[in-house]
């Protein structure tokens, strides 16, 4: 998770969206860059029991109005144009829809990052994931500007990082 968030370039000002955030480790570490009043981590999850794990992990966040958790479908739930620097999903192949991607650079700023993360459990895979997510991105006009990877333990993980026009 941290080499996830790591690849999101996150500035203490960012307004950030994570899709499918279940028991909320990513918000931690998301969390933990922003400052309150200046930057803000929104989460949503179609899973109540995801986003009530998230909202007990990140409670303090929660409490200082840094963190805002939504319940619902994405897209589906109501989230405001360009309200967003950064959107990212870990392993949420629903992310790559067309419809998802529309509604990622409807609620992304102009030049704002999507982050689509891939870990499985052979390189093959991994990779496989990530050509599909690059082919998707372009389709919905994002403009891909980075493909990191790693090795990590216990699966490789790589990350398709897009800017909205």
């Amino acid at each position: 998770m941290a080499w996830a968030v790591d690849q999101l370039e996150l500035s203490v000002s960012s307004r950030v969206l994570e899709v499918g955030c279940g028991h909320g480790r990513a918000l931690t570490l998301a969390c933990e860059r922003v400052a309150p009043g200046s930057g803000h981590v929104t989460a949503v999850d179609r899973s109540p029991k995801m986003v009530a794990a998230a909202a007990r992990r990140n409670a303090s966040s929660v409490s200082a109005g840094r963190l805002t958790l939504l319940t619902g479908s994405f897209p589906g739930v109501h989230l405001d144009p360009g309200a967003f620097t950064h959107v990212f999903a870990f392993n949420v192949r629903a992310m790559q829809s067309p419809e998802a991607l529309a509604e990622a650079r409807r609620i992304l700023s102009p030049g704002g990052r999507l982050a689509l993360v891939a870990q499985h459990p052979t390189p093959a895979r991994t990779a496989a994931a990530v050509a599909g997510v690059r082919d998707a991105m372009a389709a919905a006009g994002f403009r891909v500007v980075a493909e990191p990877r790693a090795a990590l333990d216990p699966y490789p993980v790589a990350a398709v990082v897009a800017v909205s026009p």
